[in-house]
Formats: C-alpha cells, structure tokens, sequence
C-alpha cells in the first residue's frame, strides 16, 4: 500500500467516525421555556448545574418564548439563565419539556416528579406559616415538611438532589448556617 492509499483510507474512517458520532448526537429534548416580557431579545443559557457548562444558548422571542434542542444522553439538573439573571432550576432528560409561566417544568417523569414534590412541601409550608391555624398544627406541618424533604434527600437520586437544591437557594445565610 502506497502513502495516498494509506491516506485516504485513513481520512474515509475519520469522516465515518465523524459521521456516527453526529447521528447518535441528534436532538432528543425539546424545552419550550416561557418567560416574561421584559426578557424579549435577550440571550438565555441553559447551563449543566454541577459542571457550569454552558449547553445550549438562544435568543427570546418576540412571544417571551425561548427553545432549546439539544441530545441528552443523561438526565442532568440544569439552570436556566435569562441574560444574567436565573429563571429556574429543574431536570433535563429526553423529552418535551415545557416551562410555564410560574416555573413548572413538565412532559417528563423526573419533572413530574419534582413538581409534585415541591407542591406537597409547599402546601405544607403554607399550612406552616397560617398564623389563623393553632401552633400545634403548624409544627405539624413543618415537621412533615422536613420529613418530606429529608427523605427525598435521602434516595441520593437527581429529583431529591434538584429539591434540595433549591431549598437551599431560597434560604438567608443565617437559615444555610444553622
């Protein structure tokens, strides 16, 4: 076999390569994120939590709507980043996600799951914080709170990791230190 032969047996696999890597590498998850008004026309970033990555950029349209299309090959908690200011956190996995105005991400089983974990800790926190409601059922409901939250950190899985997450955003300094 002759160089040129070589050669271009060499560049033929490279291209196939290439080409392979590209077909599995084909969108697998839409995200339609709906946001507010004064986000039109800016940049917004959906960025892996843990690594910071960057994974995908587009502009807001005229509509507030921003989509992505991307090729997940596993789930990964994410954060949303219109210009610079956060928009959410939530759960990236192969699927037709949508995020509504409030911030509820859906069309996907780990989602789901997460939104229905933060509304029961949320129901409860109300519950927790009705100074109509006697003390002792307000302590109730935030022990049940805590429970809830403890044990969904506890499966050491993305949905508990997510929730905990962004407990922790939402706490002052003095409430992360104790």
């Amino acid at each position: 076999m002759n160089f040129k032969s070589i050669f271009a047996a060499s560049a033929c696999c490279i291209l196939l390569l290439s080409g392979c890597k590209q077909q599995s590498a084909q969108p697998n998850t839409d995200l339609t994120v709906n946001l507010k008004p004064e986000d039109v026309n800016c940049m917004a970033y959906l960025v892996n939590y843990d690594t910071k990555e960057k994974f995908d950029s587009t502009i807001v349209g005229n509509d507030s709507v921003a989509h992505f299309s991307v090729f997940v090959d596993q789930p990964f908690i994410a954060r949303l980043l219109v210009g610079d200011k956060r928009r959410g956190t939530f759960i990236v996995e192969p699927g037709t996600l949508v995020r509504d105005a409030e911030g509820n991400i859906s069309g996907s089983k780990l989602n789901d799951e997460l939104q229905a974990l933060t509304n029961r800790i949320g129901e409860l926190y109300t519950i927790a914080s009705n100074d109509s409601l006697p003390v002792s059922v307000r302590d109730s409901a935030t022990t049940v709170a805590k429970t809830v939250m403890e044990n969904a950190v506890a499966r050491q899985d993305i949905v508990g990791s997510t929730q905990l997450l962004d407990f922790c955003y939402e706490m002052t300094a003095t409430e992360f230190d104790s």
